[in-house]
This record gives structure tokens, C-alpha cells and sequence, in this order.
């Protein structure tokens, strides 16, 4: 369901003001205007004023936005007229703000009635009112296009003052209900809050809040005002809403409103707890961390950034330890259960913004990537994930592991949005437009996967070659780890291990050993050894890594896109032996570490399974580039969706 211009919206109820022969001047089709007010017309001076009250509703399989408003004007009866038009208005422009086409619409009625009081005098005609009533069926493709939802307008009565918007319902389909009704259930209150949005648009009334719900209890209905809600309702209400069963979130009744409308208007997302947010304490995965620090005083760049673009944030989430993972176990909070394969791990350290988008509690996981801590777990939740050029997105108000290495990457499942995203987040001044038209195989990388993970990205790729080569031309089979001294992938991540670690002990060995903090197995053994690295080794890494990181530069030149796999195969085991899972560690970083070295953008597609759970292709592209690499990432996610 797309919610179309309000431009475009505002056409229509032009239109509509023109028929009821209104004498008012319309003014230009620019957002902001109030719609009733430009189709007052014979009345003396005096600005219209909307307020009201709004409502979501969800049971198992239907979500319901109403909304009620008053319009007022220095006299009744202007009052009604415009209530009246009001009413009509709406209606009518429900088709156009949706998006619908005459196909589109299954059922229709009308029934318009005024309300005439005829005086004392039996003569005199006064309108105390209409009752309009517009039932409009239909059935179209939601935003993601995978669902399909049937939208209802059931009434808009007008009576006195008052102007109403009845119920506009998204009832999902049978098949949506079997297949996924979870994430039917969201997408489904989300179109609703949409609709909502336009709507009051329409009548000039903020919406302040509307409360959506992942998990709704049947019939359940929470009035909410459409102007001010204070902060602390609202984060009420989202406590005793949210849904965690999957352990995503650590701080789920966290909600903050969007500051703005832009692209991800109507969208939600959840934000991993080492970012920011003013008055709110930053636990980093740590409680020690948590219990030694104060709550915030401002809100990350990055955060601050989706709200001013329209999002909503719904929760902070878990993460390993201080970021130090790729596991997603975290031995104080537990792990967040991975959607895709329950009895595998979800990958971190950016496990809990993976689970929440795999899940659809949001729709974009906000999250960080030093080691591949966004790449790895949208490979094992079957995710996009994006780790941007280093630098690209601000860090500012947030927890710092390895500087150098450190990035704002996230998640969503739609390319779309992912894109969408960068756009809001991206810093412009440093974006390189050369198109990206060098298909690069990575034969080094593909021989650290698992034999099926590796054959199983090779059959997507295969059975739709045409369309990727009329995307990237014929492809060119290249080793990566081809610089003379520099030794193979796996030397290379014992490069990135040790400058990486360098850098983490620089930024929290101080802390670590002022409050010695209880760490669990796997994250205190990699501490202790960053303790004990020696200057000369560090010097002689990060040489070293200099060289490497200009290899990779030379090897992409300004259009090249590498090709490997996001990790050696899929998730690993829930309780894999810690030996085992230290070897698959080390192949998986000799993966991740490539991008890492060169500051480089990579993305995660979700485009194969093996036995059933996701595997990841990566694609590697210049500094700068990531613009390119997200629009190239939409484009092949319509040729190789798995």
C-alpha cells in the first residue's frame, strides 16, 4: 500500500472544494495547508480549528485506525458546512492517497444526507448537519509487495461541529494469515498508521502518536490525542506492548517519537544499546558498564537522524559484550533468539538489531560494524545488512571499540529501505558517483566457505546470469590476497587482529582494568590478549595493513564490486563447542576482515539456504561508493531474491 504525495492528495480535494461551489481562492498544493479551511468560503473572518482523537486497534488479523475531529469556526453553521466538505473531501481522496487504481477497487458505495431543520417559520432552511457515509473495498500489494491486505473505509459521519474519519481497516488475507501472521499483523498496523498520517494531514491536525502493535492482544484499542503526548505516556504505552520474545531488545519500553517527516515516515527502528540516546543510560552489553555510567545527555548523530527523517525509535537492543564478538551470546543477558534458525546463534555483535528486523518487531536494526558485527548476523538471519565506508556515517554520542576500524552500519529486509536509509545517513560531501560495472569473484574468498554454502550461492547466481551480467558485466576471477609478503586471507586477519585489538585496548583498557569487569568466555580471553600485545607488533600490523588497504584500493579502482561469501556457511550451533567455534571464527574473520582493512562498503544479501538456514553473498565496492552499492544491492535483490 503506497501512500502517495500530499500533493497529489491535495488534488483531489481541490477538485472536490471546486464542486460544492465554494467561493474561497484555493490556495497552492503544498503540504501544511489545512484542507478544510481552504473550502470555507461565504463566512466572515475567522481561521478554521481542528483538534481530535485517534485510535489503533488490532485483533489477531485485523488493524483499525480511526480518527475523530472537530472542526470549529466563529459561527455553526460555517462550522458544519466545513465539517461537511471536510468529510467528503477525505473520502474522495482516499483512491489517491493509496495509490489505487480502478482495478484496484472491489466494492463501492456512497450515501451523502443533509440534515435540514426547517425553522419555526416552516420556511427557513438550516443544515444541522450531514451524514456521509463512502465504503471503498479493495485489494492491493502493501510496501514490501509481499503481503496482500484488503482496506476498508467503512464511514465518515459529519453531524453539528463535528467531522469524523470512521474506521479505515486492513484485514489480512487467509493465506497472509497462515503463511506469516506476525509479520502480516505489522504490516498491516503500519499501513493503517499511514492512512492515519495522510488523513489528518489532510485536515491540518498533527498526529501527535499513534500506537502500533507487533504481537496485538484481541481487541485491544488504546485512544491516544492526535496533538501533545508527553513523552512518558507514550513510552507507557509502548512497555505494556512490546514484544520480546526473542530477547532482541534490553531497554523494549524505550520510545522516542520521529522529529520530522521525511522518507522513513511511517517506518520503525530499534537502535543497538551503544548508541546514545539523551537520558537514557548506555549499557554497551556490559552491566558493569551500565551500572558505572550515567544516562545520557544527547542522542547519537545516527539516531537523531532516522527521527528527523520520519522513523520511530521502538527499543534499544542487545549486543555482545562491548561489541567483542561475532557471536551474539551474551552470558549476562542471554542470547537473542535468531528468527530464521532458532537452535543456531544470530551472529553479533549486532544481535539484537538483526533479531528485532528479522522478526519484524522493526523495520531497520540499527547497528555497528568493526570486525563484520552488522555483515555476520544478516547472513545468519537471512538479512540485508550494510557496513558503510568508514567514516561515512557519523559515531558521534557513541561507544567507541577501534577507531579506525569502527562504523554505523544497519539492517532491514527490504532493499528499498535499505537504500533509503543510506540516503538519510550517508554524509553527501563524500559520495563517488562512478558507476560500479566490474563484476570481481573473489576465488581466495569463496575457498574459505563450506562446500554447500559456497554451491548454493553459485546456483542463484548461475540460474539468473544473464540479468547479473546485464548488470556487471562478464565476471573476472581475481585473488584478493595476491600482494607480494603479505602472506593469504587467513594472514590477513591476523593483521586486522592485532591492530584491531591494539585500538580496543588503547580505548577501554583503562576502564577494564579500573572496574574489572566480570567478562564471559571468548570476550575475556580476546581483552586479556590485547593487554599483552607489544608495541613493535602493533607497529609492524599496522604497516602492514597500510600496505593491504592499498592493494585493495588499486585492485576496486573506482567501478570494481567484489564478490565473496558474508561468512564460511550458515549459523553455527546454539552451545558449539568453544574450540570448534574458535576455528570457524577464524575463517569467518579472514572473510569479514577484507573491508575492514581497506575502510570499504560491503552489504549482505540473503540470497541462499543451506539445510534451511541463510548464507549471505557480500559485495565489496570503493570508498565513497556506497550510494552506488545500494542501488546496485535493490536491483539484485529483484534477480536473486531466494
Amino acid at each position: 500500500m503506497r501512500v502517495a504525495t500530499v500533493a497529489a492528495a491535495f488534488a483531489a480535494l481541490l477538485t472536490i472544494c471546486t464542486a460544492q461551489s465554494l467561493q474561497t481562492a484555493a490556495p497552492p498544493p503544498l503540504a501544511g495547508n489545512p484542507v478544510a479551511g481552504t473550502c470555507m468560503s461565504e463566512q466572515p473572518a475567522g481561521q478554521l480549528s481542528n483538534s481530535g482523537t485517534g485510535t489503533v486497534s488490532a485483533t489477531s488479523d485485523v488493524a483499525t485506525i480511526s480518527l475523530a475531529v472537530t472542526s470549529t469556526r466563529p459561527t455553526a453553521k460555517a462550522a458544519r458546512e466545513a465539517a461537511a466538505v471536510s468529510a467528503s473531501a477525505v473520502i474522495a481522496a482516499v483512491q489517491q492517497i493509496n495509490g489505487l487504481s480502478p482495478s484496484d477497487v472491489e466494492s463501492t458505495s456512497l450515501s451523502l444526507t443533509p440534515q435540514i431543520d426547517y425553522g419555526s417559520d416552516g420556511n427557513t432552511q438550516n443544515i444541522t448537519g450531514y451524514q456521509f457515509t463512502n465504503g471503498i473495498s479493495v485489494k492491493v500489494n502493501n510496501v514490501t509487495g509481499d503481503l496482500l491486505a484488503s482496506v476498508t473505509d467503512t464511514a465518515v459521519n459529519a453531524g453539528g461541529d463535528d467531522v469524523m474519519i470512521g474506521a479505515v481497516q486492513f484485514d489480512l488475507s487467509p493465506a497472509v494469515k497462515s503463511q506469516a501472521l506476525q509479520q502480516a499483523r505489522q504490516q498491516a498496523t503500519q499501513d493503517a498508521r499511514r492512512t492515519a498520517e495522510a488523513f489528518a494531514s489532510q485536515l491540518g491536525v498533527t498526529l501527535g502518536h499513534v500506537v502500533t502493535f507487533d504481537e496485538p492482544a484481541p481487541n485491544v484499542s488504546v485512544p491516544t490525542p492526535l496533538n501533545a503526548v508527553s513523552r512518558n505516556s507514550a513510552s507507557a504505552m509502548s512497555a505494556r506492548l512490546a514484544n520480546n520474545d526473542n530477547n532482541a531488545f534490553i531497554d523494549p519500553e524505550l520510545h522516542v517519537e520521529h522529529s520530522g517527516v521525511g522518507p522513513l515516515t511511517g517506518l520503525r527502528f530499534a537502535a543497538k544499546d551503544l548508541f546514545d540516546v539523551s537520558g537514557h543510560v548506555t549499557g554497551y552489553g556490559q552491566p558493569t558498564w551500565r551500572s558505572t555510567h550515567e544516562p545520557a545527555k544527547l542522542t547519537s548523530q545516527a539516531v537523531q537522524a532516522l527521527l528527523d527523517a520520519g522513523a520511530d525509535l521502538n527499543g534499544k537492543t542487545h549486543l555482545d559484550e562491548l561489541a567483542y564478538s561475532l557471536n551474539g551470546e551474551n552470558i549476562h543477558y542471554g542470547t537473542p533468539v535468531n528468527p530464521a534458525c532458532p537452535d543456531r546463534i544470530p551472529g553479533g555483535s549486532s544481535s539484537g538489531s538483526a533479531v528485532a528486523t528479522a522478526d519484524g518487531s522493526v523495520d531497520i536494526g540499527l547497528g555497528s560494524d568493526t570486525g563484520g558485527s552488522v555483515r555476520v548476523p544478516a547472513s545468519y538471519c537471512g538479512l540485508l545488512g550494510v557496513r558503510p565506508t568508514h567514516g561515512r556515517v557519523s559515531l558521534q554520542h557513541a561507544c567507541t571499540l577501534a577507531r579506525s576500524y569502527d562504523t554505523c552500519g544497519w539492517f532491514a529486509r527490504n532493499a528499498e529501505v535499505l537504500r533509503q536509509v543510506g540516503d538519510v545517513l550517508l554524509d553527501a560531501a563524500s559520495r563517488q558517483e562512478q558507476p560500479l560495472r566490474r563484476w570481481l569473484t573473489a576465488a581466495d574468498a569463496f575457498e574459505q566457505c563450506d562446500k554447500a554454502t559456497g554451491q548454493a550461492i553459485y546456483e542463484n547466481l548461475q540460474g539468473h546470469l544473464a540479468e547479473v551480467k546485464g548488470l556487471l558485466g562478464e565476471p573476472q576471477e581475481v585473488t584478493v590476497a595476491s600482494l607480494e609478503g603479505m602472506g593469504s586471507l587467513s594472514d590477513w586477519w591476523q593483521v586486522f587482529r592485532v591492530t584491531q585489538a591494539a585500538e580496543i585496548w588503547e580505548e577501554l583498557g583503562d576502564w577494564i582494568t579500573t572496574n574489572k569487569p566480570d567478562f564471559g568466555p571468548g570476550t575475556k580471553e580476546r581483552f586479556h590478549m590485547a593487554s599483552q600485545l607489544q608495541p613493535d607488533e602493533i607497529q609492524a600490523a599496522r604497516k602492514k595493513r597500510q600496505k593491504i588497504s592499498a592493494h585493495l584500493e588499486n585492485l576496486l579502482g573506482s567501478d570494481g564490486v567484489l564478490m565473496l561469501p558474508t561468512a564460511p556457511g550458515p549459523a553455527p550451533l546454539l552451545q558449539t563447542p568453544p574450540a570448534e567455534l574458535d576455528l570457524f571464527r577464524s575463517r569467518l574473520l579472514s572473510l569479514t576482515c577484507i573491508a575492514g582493512l581497506g575502510g570499504l562498503p560491503q552489504v549482505s544479501l540473503p540470497i541462499a539456504k543451506v539445510n534451511g538456514c541463510p548464507v549471505g553473498l557480500s559485495l565489496i565496492s570503493p570508498k565513497g561508493s556506497d550510494e552506488r552499492l545500494l542501488q546496485l544491492t535493490e536491483k539484485l535483490m529483484q534477480i536473486l531474491k531466494h
